[in-house]
């Protein structure tokens, strides 16, 4: 059942991140939807999400069985906390199809959108 979701969701699909001694490897996400709003659900492991508005950011940590909504226009960005050799696994339900013209992926652009 989705009735308790802000949105009907369109598309689905799972993030597998493992638990690396490589810090940029355990670093995901680093853009903005423009209309496309998400809900995270963490599986297993834990995962903290920076999200940024264009003024004020804000950080959750999320662990199996907690999810987190992400609105359009928020810059997020998600770190696999889960100790080395331990995977993290989150659905993502989104609101839209994918298409790649709906993706910020520079910040200073982000920035710049917000504050107009």
């Amino acid at each position: 059942e989705f009735a308790d979701l802000p949105f009907t969701p369109q598309r689905m699909f799972v993030t597998i991140q493992s638990g690396s001694f490589d810090s940029e490897r355990r670093v995901r996400g680093k853009h903005a939807n423009k209309t496309c709003k998400q809900y995270f659900y963490c599986i297993t492991g834990e995962v903290d999400i920076s999200l940024f508005n264009g003024k004020e950011k804000h950080h959750y940590s999320l662990r199996a069985g907690q999810g987190l909504f992400v609105d359009s226009m928020v810059w997020n960005q998600y770190l696999n906390k889960s100790p080395i050799g331990h995977s993290c696994v989150y659905v993502v339900l989104a609101s839209h199809a994918y298409d790649a013209n709906d993706y910020i992926t520079n910040l200073e652009q982000f920035v710049k959108l917000t504050n107009e």
